[in-house]
Parts: structure tokens; sequence; C-alpha cells
């Protein structure tokens, strides 16, 4: 990763954006269409779907966003993931120096500081 978190953010929301906000548009419009279905448990649930997609597209776009800029920001510090707020891990999973993480990942093995 040459590029800074927030550039690398950048890239990825211009290149899924367009297609996160097609498809729950078009998903909250058939939704929203439906809603004047003469049956009522159908209009209700109609109902309740579009406002849902609605809510969700605004949750990718802000929440999911921040969290995966967080992440990014946390591996780029070496910091373990379940401890990331602890700069040297702890008891149970304590950071690897990113010099032997590198050698690590280079031999085939998995990231000793990403537990996930």
């Amino acid at each position: 990763p040459k590029k800074p978190v927030p550039e690398r953010i950048a890239d990825a929301l211009a290149h899924a954006g367009v297609s996160i906000m097609v498809t729950s548009l078009t998903d909250f419009v058939a939704f929203a269409i439906s809603v004047s279905s003469a049956l009522p448990a159908l209009s209700s649930f109609c109902m309740y779907a579009a406002f849902c997609v609605l809510i969700l597209l605004f949750f990718q776009i802000t929440m999911f966003t921040a969290f995966a800029a967080m992440d990014a920001t946390r591996v780029n510090a070496n910091r373990i993931d379940c401890c990331f707020c602890l700069p040297r891990g702890c008891l149970c999973c304590p950071v690897v120096p990113k010099e032997d993480a590198a050698k690590a990942v280079e031999e085939g093995k998995k990231d000793p500081n990403q537990m996930l």
C-alpha cells in the first residue's frame, strides 16, 4: 500500500460507489412502486423494505467507509486486530515486529499480526 489511507479509500469508493448507489436506488424504486399493492401486508413489507434499503445505503457510504479507513490505519500502524488499542498487543496476542511479519508473509505464511 504505497498510497495514503484517505487516497485508497477514495479510490475504493470511486470504484464501488457507483455500483452500490445504482443497486440501492433500483431496489428502493422497485419496493417503493410495490407499496401501491392492493394487499396490505405486501404494501407494508415493501414500505419497510424501501426504507431499509435507503438506510443501508447511508450506512455503507458513511459508517462502513469510516471503519474501513480505521482498519487500514490500524494495519499501517502494525497493530494486531484483536487489541488494536494497545500498541504492543496483549498477553494472549503480542504484536510481532513489522520486519518479522513481512518475512513470514514472504515465506507464504499468514501475517502474524492479523488474527482474522
